[in-house]
């Protein structure tokens, strides 16, 4: 008896491109910057016309390559666009060049760790900032509750502490540096007695501080 012939298994295009993107790299890379610049960013394959994969395959296929910015190219794009549409963003950028950076302010002059570090910094100093004033609020809260009777005021008895606000801050630029505590601590022998503990401080001599050392 002749042997039946074995089935011809023929692969879907999806398929096709998630065998592609598990095992080449730059396969990966060029789906996502081909749907970046045609399919609005989607990189599910599931979710674009069937021709559309093909048409990536065979361009791939066919050796056609897109550039792809590197990651320290779009970090770079990413500070600029901070830079422009943000205030604030502009200054604490400024003044971690300032500090770490030799004072270079163009992001594109800087390594992909430096940039990383500089939004890292910034994630690290806003979730202490509004963990600092959300315990504020809450200890607030409970005070003019007790103050104020169940009512606790017309604005429910909630008020961010600036003081608090910047004890974190004077904390957080400690822990940047052997510098940055040296700073802290000049500063408290010099005009605060020597007490390192920014929370024994009043208001005013934070705000120095933070002044006078641009404090992000």
């Amino acid at each position: 008896a002749v042997a039946a012939a074995a089935p011809v298994v023929v692969q879907v295009p999806v398929d096709v491109l998630k065998d592609l993107q598990r095992s080449n790299p730059i396969g990966r890379e060029q789906w996502g910057a081909y749907c970046d610049l045609h399919g609005g960013g989607v990189r599910d394959p599931c979710k674009h016309e069937v021709s559309f994969v093909e048409n990536f395959l065979a361009q791939f296929q066919a050796g056609h390559r897109l550039d792809v910015p590197s990651e320290a190219e779009s970090l770079a794009d990413l500070v600029k666009q901070g830079q422009r549409r943000s205030a604030p963003w502009k200054q604490a950028w400024a003044a971690y060049c300032q500090a770490y950076g030799g004072g270079v302010n163009d992001p594109a002059k800087h390594e992909h760790a430096f940039l990383k570090g500089f939004l890292d910094f910034l994630g690290q100093q806003g979730s202490m900032v509004l963990s600092g004033n959300v315990m504020s609020m809450r200890n607030s809260g409970r005070i003019r509750r007790s103050a104020a009777g169940p009512a606790g005021g017309a604005n429910g008895g909630y008020a961010p502490d600036p003081k608090k606000a910047l004890v974190s801050r004077i904390k957080a630029f400690q822990r940047m540096g052997e510098d940055q505590k040296g700073l802290w601590g000049a500063y408290c022998d010099g005009h605060l007695g020597g007490i390192r503990d920014p929370i024994r401080h009043d208001l005013s001599a934070l705000q120095a501080f933070c002044s006078k050392n641009s404090v992000p």
